[in-house]
């Protein structure tokens, strides 16, 4: 058992884990909803992704947050098993959608005269329902079957975790459905745009900067992520299955929540190295503090009702600043 200190510090690295993966993901969401210009068919990618690492930090991260910091788990052992289905099937989407980026990334540099026509709104849902399909076959078949194994306590005092504890089987066949494979494609694909993206920047570096080299560092540190997230706890999970005692407990927790930190990370890579995105959100918060600024002037307003003889802002130049020079209305309001 933890002790009280310990279970402190866990508790709160992983509300501030859970809270950043919800707002970011949040975000994303609100952006395409909210902002026509993002609400593009190759977005329909990044939405379905954000869905997906949403649902992680909400029905998954939160329940191993609790297991894990009381050091048992406290929900009864039906819900341990739809807890173990969410996890693998919503893990297993969010990676299913960072491949399928990837490839719609690559067909748009392939072939961008083909790309409209191949990437069409049909195509980008069937394939979204796919990879939903997909992953919903991994994790609901064989948990309701029995083919998976999980581990759970017999009385609320035991120190046992609702924990899985897979098959050899299993471990290496959902290993490689949800992970190895989609890992190959990504890294195939972002192989062959980051030599793509060398050799346009040598060539621009001749007449151009020579030491510009951001689309690279970009898609080096897109896979870099990824793999740092989650080929641990994929090696580790295919360990286990095999030697129990091969990976101890606490590290393969590490490993696991190493993995559920993607989903706090995706939304930053994958949104904010947008430029349509990041205006977005610098829209959004200007406009957030425009409406802080105009409720600061209606109330300086209302006291320069209540004492005409001691005019304390120019009504005309605030309003003025705060419709047309967002940079300048703290100025003139304050």
């Amino acid at each position: 058992m933890l002790t009280t200190v310990s279970q402190i510090c866990i508790g709160t690295i992983v509300c501030l884990l859970i809270s950043a993966s919800v707002a970011g993901n949040t975000l994303v969401c609100l952006a395409i909803y909210k902002n026509s210009k993002l609400r593009r068919v190759e977005n329909l990618f990044l939405a379905s992704l954000a869905v997906s690492d949403l649902l992680v930090a909400v029905l998954v991260m939160t329940f191993a947050g609790v297991n894990d910091v009381l050091g048992y788990w406290v929900f009864g052992p039906t819900l341990c098993s739809v807890w173990i289905c969410v996890d693998i099937m919503c893990s297993t989407a969010s990676i299913l959608n960072l491949c399928a980026i990837s490839l719609e990334r690559y067909l748009h540099i392939k072939d961008p005269f083909q790309y409209t026509v191949m990437v069409t709104k049909k195509t980008v849902v069937s394939s979204i329902g796919a990879l939903w399909i997909v992953s919903a076959v991994i994790s609901v078949f064989p948990v309701s079957m029995g083919i998976h194994h999980s581990s759970i306590p017999k009385n609320p005092s035991s120190s046992c975790s609702c924990v899985m504890d897979l098959s050899p089987v299993y471990a290496v066949v959902s290993s490689i459905l949800s992970f190895c494979l989609p890992c190959v494609v990504m890294v195939s694909i972002y192989s062959r745009l980051y030599l793509t993206s060398r050799r346009h920047y040598k060539t621009i570096a001749l007449v151009c900067h020579p030491g510009d080299h951001k689309a690279p560092l970009t898609i080096g540190v897109l896979m870099g992520i990824f793999l740092v997230c989650w080929l641990p706890f994929f090696c580790a999970n295919i360990l286990v299955a095999f030697c129990k005692t091969c990976v101890s407990p606490g590290t393969f927790k590490v490993f696991t929540w190493l993995g559920y930190s993607n989903s706090m990370f995706n939304p930053i890579v994958y949104t904010v190295l947008n430029t349509d995105f990041r205006d977005f959100l610098i829209v959004l918060l200007l406009r957030n503090r425009s409406s802080q600024q105009k409720v600061n002037c209606a109330r300086i307003r209302t006291l320069n009702f209540s004492f005409s003889n001691r005019a304390m802002v120019d009504d005309k130049s605030c309003g003025t600043v705060l419709d047309d020079k967002l940079t300048n209305e703290v100025h003139f309001c304050f």
